[in-house]
């Protein structure tokens, strides 16, 4: 039961590393007016991908009785997070020359979803004294 959320534990930190990676690679590409790198569009591809597997494996512990408790407000916010992180792909056909900076917005407020959604569970108190704020 616990191996959900201990997997979902250091997605999460897989996720802040390749969503860093897009984004030097994002703003590499899009100060040299160029259409999306390769490096850049696996990085988005893996943070995506990184980002459909947390939704999967929350769902799983959520499911489980017990484990997650009342977790409503970061189930809710963090499938926004998911839907946002893939809004790119609407825009990846119609617009190439911009789906540098679209892709970069989405990875962006993506994680500014995540930091407002890890604050019902905690994990404010818990990063902050990870970095001795």
């Amino acid at each position: 039961m616990t191996i959900f959320l201990t997997i979902h534990s250091i997605n999460r930190w897989l996720i802040v590393i390749a969503s860093l990676i897009a984004i030097i690679f994002l703003v590499k590409d899009i100060l040299a007016k160029t259409s999306i790198s390769k490096n850049a569009r696996i990085f988005s591809s893996l943070f995506g991908g990184l980002m459909d597997l947390q939704l999967l494996l929350g769902l799983a512990a959520f499911a489980l009785p017990n484990i997650m408790g009342d977790r409503n407000d970061h189930a809710g916010i963090m499938f926004a997070a998911v839907i946002v992180s893939h809004l790119p792909a609407i825009f990846k056909k119609k617009n190439p020359a911009n789906y540098p900076a679209i892709m970069l917005g989405a990875i962006v407020l993506a994680l500014v979803l995540i930091v407002v959604g890890i604050v019902p569970i905690g994990g404010m108190v818990r990063w902050t004294s990870i970095f001795g704020i």
